[in-house]
């Protein structure tokens, strides 16, 4: 697997110091992040960054992400069970916006509560991108407002009203008796894995590698 060059090492810092504190380092701040001597080093490297398209210079001099900045490796191989990270030809990347996306002006963020919709795989505590102002359609997801809360299910026709179908078996379907408030149509969820607990480690681990599962 080939070796990240070290321009890309450098990105990976400035990516992970942009993510703790919301800004990018001065060039005196990218030399501390980075090993480099010089300033004239970090303008180099600023420079090469910017033509590459991660990074843009404002006319006062400060640096700040540009729209590749926030792309991410996708690895479409897998081979004996452990993703290929090189970057052969075919690699691609993405970002998460661009992904999950399409109207930037008309998308919210909506955070599931309940267990109305667990067999569909959404579950409690997801973050579900919902495009507003979009005519929802038999089969797809919405988030639309009852009694004055968000509740996210399927949307469906019955007997001439909208019905609302949950995904879990305790629950029944909503129907619309009057008119039905969609807020939008649900297009992408977003799950941050939890972290697990620390426990100490079986006698068989080796090197801080997990064992492997039975």
């Amino acid at each position: 697997m080939p070796k990240p060059s070290a321009d890309a090492l450098h990105l990976a810092r400035l990516q992970d110091h942009f993510s703790r504190f919301g800004v990018l380092p001065s060039h005196a701040g990218i030399c501390e992040l980075v090993g480099f001597r010089s300033k004239a080093a970090s303008a180099k490297l600023v420079g090469r960054l910017r033509d590459a398209g991660y990074l843009r210079v404002a006319p006062d001099g400060r640096v700040a992400p540009d729209e590749r900045f926030f792309e991410r490796p996708l690895v479409t191989t897998v081979r004996a069970g452990a993703p290929d990270w090189s970057q052969e030809e075919g690699f691609e990347a993405l970002t998460i916006d661009r992904f999950l996306i399409d109207k930037p002006s008309a998308t919210v963020l909506v955070r599931v509560k309940g267990e109305s919709m667990r067999d569909a795989g959404i579950l409690h505590g997801d973050l579900v991108v919902v495009e507003r102002g979009r005519e929802a359609r038999p089969g797809e997801f919405v988030v639309a407002l009852i009694d004055g809360a968000l509740t996210l299910k399927e949307f469906d026709w019955q007997d001439g009203h909208p019905v609302l179908i949950p995904h879990n078996p305790e629950f029944r379907p909503i129907v619309a008796r009057s008119d039905l408030e969609i807020v939008g149509v649900a297009t992408g969820v977003v799950r941050k894995m939890a972290q697990p607990r620390a426990s100490i480690a079986p006698r068989h681990a080796v090197q801080g590698r997990p064992s492997p599962s039975r």
